[in-house]
């Protein structure tokens, strides 16, 4: 029997985002985990993995400059439309009352296929049966990583990957970047 979303509580950060449609988050976190944790508010156990719906601007990324997918048991260094994980019989197993495991997260570093187009991640928490037969969508999100989101102060820079090295500019302006941008300076 699937779940309604008042028998769960799903958190994607520190976001509650049971009772919205949607939820995009406009910052990059590179370096930093997106918690997802799903809390089962029933009388009964409940198995959970979590799905990739679709990417834009994001098909290329690998290994070494992508994604963390993690959920359950496994974690996805890249990933694909249609992935679940985890993607063998092992599902979160969440317990009347409890939650899955504090670890479960999502983590992008991937600035696009097109470096300054957004990139955007569509994800759901799909409810299985103990037998591994998908039962329901428990709640979808989106992550939504837009470089060019007005960065109009040093931390937010910073943030993105870009450490303004002097502040006071007279002949020239040093920075230093963790990752492929583009700057306009007014």
């Amino acid at each position: 029997q699937a779940q309604t979303l008042s028998d769960v509580t799903v958190f994607v950060g520190d976001q509650d985002i049971t009772n919205v449609n949607d939820y995009v988050f406009t910052t990059p976190n590179v370096g930093t985990d997106v918690a997802l944790l799903v809390t089962n508010n029933t009388n009964h156990d409940i198995y959970v993995k979590l799905k990739m719906n679709s990417m834009q601007n994001a098909a290329n990324q690998t290994q070494d400059f992508g994604v963390q997918f993690c959920f359950g048991t496994s974690c996805y260094f890249t990933v694909h439309p249609n992935d679940i994980v985890p993607a063998d019989v092992n599902m979160a197993h969440i317990a009347a009352g409890a939650s899955n495991p504090h670890g479960d997260h999502f983590q992008n570093s991937y600035p696009g296929d097109v470096v300054g187009e957004d990139v955007v991640y569509n994800m759901s928490f799909v409810e299985f049966d103990e037998n591994n037969n998908e039962i329901g969508t428990l709640k979808t999100f989106t992550y939504k990583y837009s470089p060019t989101a007005g960065l109009n102060d040093f931390t937010a820079l910073k943030n993105a990957g870009i450490n303004v090295k002097n502040t006071v500019v007279k002949n020239s302006m040093e920075l230093m970047a963790n990752v492929n941008a583009t700057l306009n300076l007014y």
